[in-house]
């Protein structure tokens, strides 16, 4: 079986988990004996052919518009990756297309018209579903879907800093632009949220349960290593260690953290990623008074992790960012550390209450202050859940549990009509 994987970008560009996990799962697809080769696009240079840890990739470049970034960025980026793509599959012909990410179902929609060869999507993300893009609104509630004045409203919220104009004439392309994204998800054979939770939202918005079929990121499990961080960080060798890993945005709570911290005097907190929240988060931990606890590394590259997980006691994701699953939180499993996380999205595929962490239900400080000590305080129960989350990864989203799911589903879209 041969099978094009198709994503706006591709490992070694990252800007997420995403890139990631297709690269992983491109990984276990060569491995277990399928022709696999990775489609991807560039804005700068011309078409460049590698392989990368067995995988063949392509990067085709595609042009950008100079004016309307925000519509070069969609519409016209949507088009730029069709035709490249038409192109390329006269030269290898595939018998599926995977599409990997929000940004590649338009095109590869697109495609299939064109040529009749199926597609199927992995759906990790709101964007498809979600105009604003964050999967929450202004209170941390779902809003996958949001429609009219909801719409209008974080419409308003997102891009009402540029002039309420701007935001209004955004709210009113948002329909059209909505519209191409629903027609293009049901051109799609298959739909592949990575999360159960996902799922829930696809039947909600009226998807078909037929074509839905849940398949996670694959991750492997890790061991800790010896880890020279905590004498980097400057951080004493009793000390508790709080971890964030991720880019550095308001609605990923890492300020949750800090004022939970207030009450948590022997803790320290190290953020590691960058963003444009960093400031702020620097700003707020010397007003709090906890600066000397608060260590900010920056970008750290996703295989120079392990020693960060290492030295966590827990892993942490308090905010109200729409997760689909939460790279950071499997990462932080596969290691052996307990993990909190809120209950939203693809979270409790990952976090099992009281099992491998707990779920936070709110965005109570308070609650969140709580659930902290109780894996602080209880060593023996922070081992356990170490132990389960670590097993959970092994059995639920090893690379081979997951190639199987997805061999099925790509012959399954062959053969449906």
């Amino acid at each position: 079986m041969r099978v094009l994987l198709v994503s706006r970008r591709w490992y070694p560009e990252v800007v997420g988990g995403g890139q990631i996990s297709a690269h992983k799962m491109a990984q276990a697809l060569v491995k277990a004996g399928i022709d696999v080769h990775a489609l991807t696009f560039v804005t700068e240079g011309g078409r460049k052919d590698e392989i990368i840890d067995g995988v063949k990739i392509t990067r085709l470049p595609i042009r950008k518009l100079k004016l309307f970034p925000r519509f070069s960025n969609l519409e016209w980026m949507y088009r730029e990756m069709r035709l490249q793509t038409l192109k390329f599959v006269k030269e290898w012909k595939p018998d599926v297309i995977h599409a990997l990410n929000g940004e590649s179902v338009p095109s590869m929609a697109g495609v299939f018209r064109k040529t009749g060869i199926p597609f199927v999507a992995t759906v990790n993300g709101p964007l498809l579903f979600c105009f604003p893009g964050e999967g929450t609104d202004r209170h941390g509630k779902n809003c996958i879907g949001c429609k009219g004045r909801q719409r209008y409203e974080e419409t308003m919220l997102r891009w009402g800093k540029r002039g309420r104009l701007v935001a209004f004439l955004y709210w009113l392309y948002s329909y059209p632009h909505m519209a191409n994204l629903a027609r293009s998800v049901k051109t799609a054979k298959l739909l592949l949220p990575i999360s159960n939770g996902f799922k829930k939202d696809l039947l909600r918005l009226g998807y078909r349960n037929e074509r839905i079929r849940v398949v996670h990121n694959p991750i492997e499990v890790q061991s800790r290593v010896k880890s020279a961080v905590r004498k980097e960080l400057s951080i004493p060798p009793t000390a508790k260690v709080l971890l964030y890993a991720g880019r550095v945005t308001e609605n990923k709570g890492v300020q949750n953290v800090m004022d939970a911290m207030k009450d948590l005097p022997e803790t320290y907190l190290v953020v590691v990623g960058k963003g444009e929240y960093a400031q702020p988060l620097q700003d707020k931990a010397n007003a709090l008074g906890i600066h000397a606890r608060v260590r900010f590394t920056g970008f750290v590259p996703n295989d120079k992790l392990s020693p960060y997980y290492s030295i966590a006691n827990i892993v942490l994701m308090a905010g109200t960012f729409y997760e689909s699953l939460g790279r950071m939180l499997m990462e932080a499993c596969t290691y052996g550390v307990p993990v909190i996380g809120t209950d939203i999205g693809g979270i409790p595929d990952v976090i099992e209450d009281g099992k491998n962490g707990f779920l936070l239900k709110s965005q109570d400080i308070t609650e969140l202050r709580d659930k902290i000590k109780a894996i602080l305080d209880n060593p023996s129960l922070a081992k356990k859940m170490g132990a389960y989350g670590k097993a959970k990864m092994k059995k639920e989203f090893s690379p081979d549990a997951v190639v199987k799911e997805l061999i099925s589903a790509y012959n399954e879209a062959q053969h449906l009509r």
